[in-house]
């Protein structure tokens, strides 16, 4: 399981993290990059919603060893793979503690792989329309792939578990496959304001994602289920919000520069200078 390997490899994971964002299907990590940099995302909606859970902008820029912000971003699109290291590797530099899954695709278990489609023809608008369901006509052209899963309520359930108390704010856009995965997490008592305090999410109950009666008969089943404000029997449920911030979509925004000591002899004294290695979120 990815998720044991991970916390072998990093025990701490979860350590110190007060203030949780979540980024299920974080595409090019952009989301995670607002949360971050919001200086070089104005007029983004989410930052309302940031606000909201972590506080000022000013502040989330500051080493997550001072705001115990932490994020955890799940994609299932290999396309992303290096980009999201990228980022992951330049924010550690900056003391911001960015961990993603990638190429993983949330499900209720860990199934094996799974199908993901290809549906936007060239890998338009950032792949966007990567999802394990078949809606363009152009998919034959455009073409599938085959990705491990990851249980997301296992993830959820280890989280709760070994990070400290706080705030828990997940985004979710995953392209339909939020009826695969948030039943679990209702099931296991995870949509609890104690577990999650507030899902933001991009419902996709409608055609072309679903496409017969009894798809979409389920889907919306489960979405009132999920909505409703006994799902959570153990005390308050998590806040549900409708939100879908598609702004950015191409980002390529610069990363923060990794700065490197160099040390070099000059007149018998040691001086201490900084080379900047700017890197860029390109795809």
């Amino acid at each position: 399981h990815v998720l044991d390997k991970t916390l072998e490899n990093n025990p701490d994971l979860f350590s110190g993290c007060t203030k949780v964002f979540l980024d299920v299907g974080s595409n090019r990590g952009t989301h995670i990059r607002k949360l971050f940099e919001p200086q070089k995302y104005p007029g983004c909606p989410y930052r309302r919603v940031f606000d909201q859970a972590f506080g000022p902008a000013a502040n989330r820029s500051l080493p997550s060893s001072l705001t115990g912000i932490c994020a955890f971003g799940f994609e299932a699109n290999p396309r992303w793979a290096s980009t999201l290291g990228g980022i992951q590797q330049a924010y550690a530099q900056q003391g911001w503690r960015a961990h993603w899954f990638v190429p993983y695709a949330v499900s209720d278990s860990d199934q094996g792989n799974l199908i993901m489609w290809k549906n936007d023809p060239n890998g338009a608008n950032s792949d966007w329309g990567f999802s394990r369901k078949q809606f363009s006509s152009s998919s034959d052209s455009v073409g599938k792939v085959s990705v491990p899963s990851l249980d997301f309520s296992e993830f959820i359930d280890e989280m709760h578990k070994k990070a400290p108390a706080g705030y828990r704010l997940m985004k979710m856009d995953i392209e339909s496959s939020e009826f695969d995965v948030l039943p679990s997490l209702a099931q296991k008592q995870l949509l609890c304001e104690s577990v999650l305090n507030t899902i933001t999410i991009e419902w996709h109950d409608f055609f072309p994602f679903l496409k017969s009666d009894q798809a979409l008969n389920r889907a919306r089943a489960i979405k009132e289920h999920v909505l409703s404000p006994r799902v959570c029997e153990l005390g308050r449920s998590t806040a549900f919000e409708e939100v879908d911030d598609e702004s950015f979509l191409d980002d390529g925004k610069p990363l923060p520069p990794v700065k490197t000591a160099v040390f070099e002899l000059a007149n018998g004294k040691i001086h201490r200078e900084s080379i900047d290695f700017a890197a860029t979120n390109k795809g």
